[in-house]
């Protein structure tokens, strides 16, 4: 019987179970976190370049109407 406001006890082996499930539990949430920070990082870089392809488009479309009106 357990006293109220105490834990039970558990043998080695117990402690040595739990403690082995927690760290598959942590390592699996680590390489989920990883993996979504790797994706968010991936998406914003993506956006980035699109913007500075997208300028650098403009900005050659503005020479190319320089230069042919200089002419």
């Amino acid at each position: 019987m357990q006293k109220r406001g105490r834990p039970e006890l558990k043998s080695d082996n117990e402690t040595k179970e739990t403690f082995e499930k927690f760290k598959d539990c942590t390592s699996k949430l680590s390489c989920i976190t990883e993996c979504e920070a790797f994706s968010s990082g991936f998406i914003l870089d993506t956006r980035i370049m699109a913007e500075v392809m997208q300028g650098l488009e403009e900005t050659e479309n503005m020479l190319q109407t320089t230069v042919i009106s200089k002419l």
